[in-house]
């Protein structure tokens, strides 16, 4: 699942296949191994199938670790059937959370158009 970067602070977590209630421990394991490995994580839903309001919901949470370790955690691209989930689940869009986030909401800026911000 990991595609390591070319930097070491920088590394790119590619999850594929349907991101399901079914697999939300191990893409916990997964994405806090890759947190503590590097200091800005991209997270790539290009090649995932469909995701769930479980993933969505573990995503924003390893966000938000992200930023009490003082890192960093983006999308980076997202596949048409993510972008219409994430839209059916009201998570994309300019508003979005700004909670315990440096920035702005790891969901501000996607849409159904396989584009995240």
């Amino acid at each position: 699942m990991t595609k390591p970067s070319l930097r070491p602070e920088s590394g790119e977590l590619v999850l594929e296949g349907e991101l399901l209630i079914l697999r939300v421990a191990e893409l916990k394991e997964e994405l806090l191994m890759s947190l503590e490995s590097v200091d800005e994580l991209l997270v790539n839903l290009v090649e995932t199938a469909d995701i769930d309001l479980s993933v969505m919901q573990l995503l924003c949470a390893a966000r938000r670790a992200a930023v009490r370790m003082n890192k960093d955690l983006a999308l980076v691209g997202q596949s048409s059937k993510v972008g219409e989930s994430l839209r059916l689940a009201g998570f994309s869009g300019p508003g979005g959370c700004v909670r315990d986030c440096r920035e702005k909401c790891l969901w501000s800026g996607t849409g159904g158009d396989g584009a995240a911000g």
